[in-house]
């Protein structure tokens, strides 16, 4: 069995598509047991994306809710580092709208801000802007200044990238 727990943040290091600020607990098959994994954002692209898969069913068996919303996000997070695009975004907007449903408001912002990174890269400007400007809204909402200034970041780059939409 497989199981993605709530997000850990720690100190920041690195940089990248994604920050190293974020670590998800994943309980993985062991010989004695299960076994837990710290897994960071640059491992993430290690990661095969089933076994998140199957940590989002456990959560929607058990009807963890809360748990497959950010097991959503996590997905999305994995699969657009792993330039699986059509799925990161499909993963993004369904944790966005349960997030959404679930008034997880942090977790929604994080969705749309793995969409905005996303479309950026993937050279779709107005749908970065328009994801990266939600996020950069709810973070100043919420006072999260760490994710703020992320947010910002992104929409600085998207803004000076070149226009393929």
């Amino acid at each position: 069995m497989v199981v993605v727990a709530d997000a850990v943040l720690f100190a920041g290091f690195g940089s990248g598509s994604l920050p190293l600020t974020e670590a998800v607990l994943v309980m993985v098959p062991a010989v004695a047991g299960a076994v837990a994994l710290m897994v960071t954002a640059s491992f993430a692209a290690l990661l095969p994306p089933y076994l998140i898969q199957q940590a989002l069913d456990v959560a929607r068996r058990s009807s963890q809710r809360g748990r497959e919303a950010h097991a959503l996000r996590f997905l999305g997070d994995v699969r657009a580092l792993r330039s699986e695009a059509n799925q990161a975004v499909e993963s993004y907007e369904r944790g966005l709208t349960l997030g959404g449903e679930l008034g997880m408001r942090p977790l929604v912002a994080h969705c749309h801000l793995g969409l905005g990174r996303l479309y950026r890269r993937t050279g779709k400007r107005l749908e970065a802007e328009e994801h990266l400007d939600t996020a950069t809204t709810m973070y100043r909402e919420m006072d999260m200044r760490f994710w703020l200034e992320k947010a910002e970041k992104e929409m600085a780059e998207s803004a000076s990238a070149p226009r393929s939409d």
